[in-house]
Formats: structure tokens, C-alpha cells, sequence
């Protein structure tokens, strides 16, 4: 009797032991199903969020060019048969919609099979996994502000040519382009539209009729230019940028000036040397063109002007007026005309001040654009930027120009980078031929701040 129930626990062991086993493996299978089926959906993920990002990226050419674009970086983020799956991303899949505002909003979904070790046992061959991903790009008002004068030289061709390249690269219908040029003074060639989107035809045709290089240095006029464009505009983008290109130092700047009796709205020079020669006026509101009459009075203008304006009295309407006359500036301190008239130390003092106040009012105004929340990307060109330019500051040196051009981007390779400002970049262009790369580095900045 007791042999019989050995032989029944035994049994029932048994039973228990291969019901248990049976259990495990099922438990263990299903663990390496599923486990396998999470890391298939965490790279189908990974594809479908870069697919939307590139459409994101691609939008501004058109749907067509953002669906390929998707299409494009789905494909070379999930690899064929990856743990054996197939994977689906149909073009109707690819959805692009705009809001009133010009936003995009792209979304992208994808499926994947994933075939099963043990799940077949109880008919699960294949395991579906669908995902989706979203991403946003920001509608632009864009500024363009492009040095036309007379140092750029046998550059000419290849700055108007990569220029109508750059304003082709951004959505004709919901992104709104701005374009100026400047010299002596700035025109606004193409200002925004009231409604969203820009004639990219005319904007390139303008840029190849209008860009003629010659002239002095004002960038102050151009960045304004820039500024007064974006807050002409009522319903502006919730993203807003300055793009500022030169390739050398500031040295003309504008205000209205006192000559005897009378006084002109104009723009004064200096030059790039450490010592030298002043002249005026110019046309503020022209590329190169001077006041006629007795508002020009070339190289003998130090006799007639000999009290600098205080405050900037031709820019105003955005903030506080702009300080010339400025003891306390951190880099270029300048105060009110001391010297006699008509000597060697008189001259220099002029051609110093007026060099500094040159300098001043752009980095100033480039600050207040970032102050109202516009970025502000630079793009330098050629080896004056490398180079010392202009009269000592407060620290008997000549400055470097490119480091201006850091600050007014507020780079965080700048030693003045401003964390609490927005961030722009600065590009360095050695040579005309790395232009283009320039320019598109900014392009893809803007796209990057625009999701």
C-alpha cells in the first residue's frame, strides 16, 4: 500500500514538474517575444521621429521635397529586416498641415511585423507594431541684411550669387523674407509682406539688379533697417531673425547732424586705418548717395560739425534712444569733442570718436534686437575680419573685428556671450568659395531654432 502511493507522488510530481516546465518556457518565450517586439518598436520609433524631423527640415522646398526627405531618413535609419521584421511607411502616412500662422505640422507613422519564436504555439505568428511621431517648424520672418560695399571687390559675384541661393531655402507660402542692403547707408530692396509667404523670384531678381559694391561701411544702418523691419510687421512669426553679413569693420554711422544752423540727416565716415580722415554726409536711406547741396561737404565736414549729437536722433521708435556721445561704454568710451579746431589732435580726436560711435551703434542695436527677442545670426567674409582695424580702445588696442561680429550674435564662443539672450551663431567665411557652406550652416540653424 505504501509502495502504491510512492509510486502516485511520484507520478503526480511528475505531472506538476512538466505542467511547471511547460509554464516556464511558455513564461520565458513570451518574455523574449515581447522583449523582442520593444526593441523593433524602439527603432521604428527612432526612424519615424527622423523621418519627421527631415520633412520638418525639407518643408520650406515644398510637400513633394518633405515627403522624399522622410521617406529618405526612414529608409536609412531602419535597417531591412531588422530582427527579422518588415517595416511600412506608406507616403499617405506622411501628413503636412499648416496652421494660420504659418506653422507646419508634420506627422509621420509607420508599422512593423515582427514574427514571433513561441507565440505560434497558440497562433501568434506575427506581432503588429505601428508608431507615430510629431514635430512643428516654426513659420520664420527672416531679415536679410547684406554688405554692399566697396572692400568686398572681386567677391561681388559670389556673395549676390550665394545670396539668391539662401533666400530660395525657405517656404515661398507661410515664411516671410525681408531684404537689405547697405553701403553708405541701407535700402530696404524687399520689405515684408503684410500676410504670410514672399516672392522668391523677385527677391532674386532684386538681388541681382540692386547689389553693386562700392562705398563705405554702415552697418548700424543695415542692422536698423533689419530691426525697423520686424517691428513694421503686425503679426509677426514666433520666430524672428536678423541675418548680417559683412566683410570688414564698422565705420560710417547715421544721425542727424548740426552744421551751423541747419541740420541734416546723414551719414558720416571714418575708415578702417588707425588714424585718418572723416567726410560727409550721405543719404541714410541709400546704398550710396550723398546729400546734396551744402549737406556735403566731403573731407573739410569736421570744420562745420564740431558738436556730436548726444542721442541718436534719427533711429527712435523701438525702446530708448540710441547713446553716441557715451563715457561709460564698456569697450569704446566716448565723450564730447574737447580738442581746437583744426589741428592734427583735434582730427584725430574726430576721426577716433566717430570711428567708435561706428562701432558702438551696431553692437547696440544688435543687443536691443536680442533684447526684443529676435536672433541675430553673422556671417564674415575674408581675412579683414582676422585682421586689427581702426583707432586703439579704451585698452590701447585695435580691435579685431570678428569678435565684434561674435557679440552681436551672442555665439557662446564669445567672451561677452549673454545667457539670458537668444543664442546666434556667427560663420567665418575664409575665402569666397566657403560662402556657401556659411550660409547654409545658418540655413540649417534657422531650421533647428524653427522645431
Amino acid at each position: 500500500m505504501k509502495g502504491c502511493n510512492r509510486k502516485r507522488n511520484a507520478g503526480t510530481i511528475l505531472v506538476l514538474a512538466t505542467v511547471s516546465m511547460t509554464a516556464l518556457l511558455a513564461m520565458a518565450g513570451l518574455a523574449l517575444d515581447v522583449g523582442k517586439t520593444y526593441g523593433v518598436r524602439a527603432k521604428l520609433y527612432a526612424a519615424v521621429d527622423a523621418a519627421a524631423l527631415a520633412a520638418a527640415s525639407a518643408v520650406a522646398e515644398g510637400e513633394i521635397k518633405a515627403k522624399d526627405a522622410a521617406e529618405k531618413y526612414f529608409a536609412g535609419n531602419m535597417p531591412t529586416e531588422y530582427l527579422g521584421s518588415t517595416f511600412t511607411l506608406k507616403r499617405d502616412d506622411i501628413n503636412i498641415s499648416f496652421n494660420s500662422k504659418g506653422d507646419a505640422t508634420i506627422d509621420v507613422s509607420a508599422t512593423a511585423d515582427v514574427p514571433t519564436f513561441f507565440l505560434p504555439v497558440i497562433g501568434k505568428d506575427l506581432i503588429g507594431v505601428g508608431v507615430n511621431a510629431q514635430t512643428v517648424r516654426r513659420a520664420v520672418d527672416l531679415a536679410l541684411v547684406v554688405d554692399n560695399t566697396g572692400s568686398i571687390g572681386g567677391a561681388g559675384d559670389m556673395v549676390t550669387a550665394r545670396s539668391q541661393e539662401f533666400v530660395q531655402k525657405f517656404h515661398a507660402n507661410y515664411d516671410r523674407l525681408a531684404l537689405i542692403n547697405y553701403a553708405y547707408g541701407a535700402k530696404v530692396l524687399v520689405p515684408f509682406t503684410a500676410d504670410r509667404g514672399y516672392n522668391q523670384d523677385a527677391m532674386v531678381t532684386s538681388i541681382g539688379a540692386n547689389f553693386n559694391y562700392s562705398g563705405y561701411t554702415n552697418s548700424s544702418e543695415g542692422m536698423w533697417a533689419g530691426l525697423q523691419a520686424h517691428h513694421k510687421l503686425t503679426n509677426p512669426a514666433s520666430l524672428r531673425i536678423i541675418v548680417f553679413f559683412t566683410d570688414g569693420s564698422p565705420n560710417t554711422f547715421s544721425s542727424e547732424f548740426s552744421l551751423g544752423e541747419v541740420k541734416y540727416k546723414g551719414a558720416i565716415r571714418s575708415n578702417d586705418s588707425k588714424t585718418g580722415n572723416t567726410a560727409g554726409l550721405w543719404q541714410p536711406t541709400e546704398v550710396n548717395e550723398k546729400l546734396p547741396l551744402l549737406g556735403y561737404l566731403g573731407t573739410n565736414l569736421y570744420k562745420q560739425l564740431t558738436v556730436l549729437p548726444e542721442y541718436d536722433n534719427l533711429h527712435t521708435g523701438i525702446g530708448d534712444k540710441f547713446k553716441l556721445v557715451n563715457p561709460s561704454h564698456p569697450r569704446r568710451p566716448v565723450s564730447q569733442l574737447t580738442a581746437s579746431a583744426d589741428t592734427n589732435e583735434y582730427r584725430y580726436e574726430y576721426y577716433r570718436k566717430i570711428n567708435h560711435i561706428s562701432r558702438n551703434l551696431v553692437e547696440d542695436m544688435a543687443e536691443r534686437a536680442r533684447e526684443q527677442g529676435i536672433f541675430v545670426f553673422t556671417l564674415g567674409l575674408g581675412s579683414l575680419l582676422t585682421q586689427k582695424t581702426g583707432p586703439e580702445n579704451i585698452r590701447k588696442e585695435r580691435e579685431v573685428s570678428e569678435k565684434m561680429l561674435l557679440r552681436m550674435a551672442n555665439d557662446p564662443r564669445s567672451a561677452d556671450f549673454n545667457v539670458v539672450q537668444p543664442e546666434g551663431i556667427y560663420c567665418y567665411a575664409a575665402t569666397e568659395q566657403s560662402l556657401g557652406p556659411c550660409f547654409e550652416e545658418i540655413r540649417k540653424a534657422v531650421i533647428r531654432l524653427s522645431r
